[in-house]
């Protein structure tokens, strides 16, 4: 009968190092596997979402999605003074707002404004320069009721329809920022109007010397904030995510850059959401607003 106490020989030093590198090795090659399945399954829903798209002729409205270099960064990363002003304070001197310099201002009226507005340069010599109207979103598709989203519904439908497009067309993660346009619809034709339907359309007919350009301001759709039951059950907006805010802003700033003189408008991003600080937002707004960008920002109360 065999001694069922007989006691396992200890593992020496150099077997328990072994035995630790297998576990290592083993950990690895398990982080590998998984990494290539979501590789695979991301790669399958880019197809599957492609399909669905060029099954209806949709076009994304999503911009600049691809990481800058870290050379980009270095050169876009010039700090410049900052002049901050009060409700009620008007930029300094007597410059048109449009050309005012890089900043952050605070106005009174309604952020949704600047959106529809072609009447400032219709009738004189200056260069229009598009105005960039700001909302943050969801990642549902839901259009809002009520604040911002009816102001933005009162003055263009566009914004509200590309929105739910998106949704249903499996295009809106977190951090993407859509950009809408909303043409003057007193300087173009039909087909000029059809043949814009993007942002990068508006940028090639820019580059066309034998055509007029077509006037058009945008409505930066940013995707900042995670729909959620939590949300959803207690009937407050989600959270506001400053990462995606984060992404969402350095998209919008390369749509900055590659107009050069623009305006973006926008209420408090964010306001109304669980542990908002609106430090944390101004703060993003300088970095890529108005530090890489060197634009005006303008923030309304509403």
């Amino acid at each position: 009968m065999l001694n069922q106490n007989v006691t396992r020989k200890p593992l020496s030093a150099e077997q328990l190092s072994e035995r630790a590198k297998k576990r290592i090795e083993a950990q690895e090659i398990r982080k590998m596997k998984a990494k290539e399945n979501q590789a695979k399954r991301a790669a399958a829903e880019s197809e599957r979402r492609k399909a669905k798209w060029n099954a209806v002729g949709y076009q994304s409205l999503s911009v600049y999605q691809t990481d800058e270099t870290e050379t980009e960064e270095a050169t876009l990363d010039e700090q410049t003074d900052v002049e901050t002003l009060d409700f009620d304070e008007s930029p300094k001197g007597n410059r048109s707002e449009t050309y005012c310099s890089p900043g952050i201002y605070y106005k009174t009226g309604d952020a949704s404004e600047p959106l529809t507005d072609f009447d400032k340069v219709a009738h004189s010599r200056l260069e229009f320069q598009p105005a960039f109207v700001c909302i943050s979103v969801d990642d549902s598709g839901n259009w809002g009721t009520g604040g911002f989203f009816s102001a933005l519904n009162r003055r263009s439908k566009a914004p509200s329809m590309a929105y739910e497009l998106a949704g249903e067309m499996d295009d809106l993660e977190l951090g993407m920022c859509h950009l809408v346009p909303e043409l003057d619809p007193s300087c173009i034709s039909e087909t000029k109007q059809l043949s814009v339907k993007t942002f990068s359309d508006w940028l090639l007919s820019r580059t066309d010397q034998l055509k007029v350009t077509t006037r058009a301001n945008f409505c930066a759709i940013l995707v900042a904030q995670q729909h959620g039951r939590r949300s959803q059950s207690h009937g407050k907006p989600p959270d506001l995510q400053l990462d995606a805010l984060d992404s969402a802003l350095l998209c919008l700033s390369k749509a900055c850059r590659a107009v050069k003189q623009c305006s973006v408008h926008l209420p408090r991003l964010g306001h109304g959401t669980h542990a908002f600080t609106w430090y944390s937002v101004e703060r993003l707004l300088r970095k890529h607003l108005v530090e890489r960008a060197r634009v005006p920002v303008y923030v309304y109360p509403f």
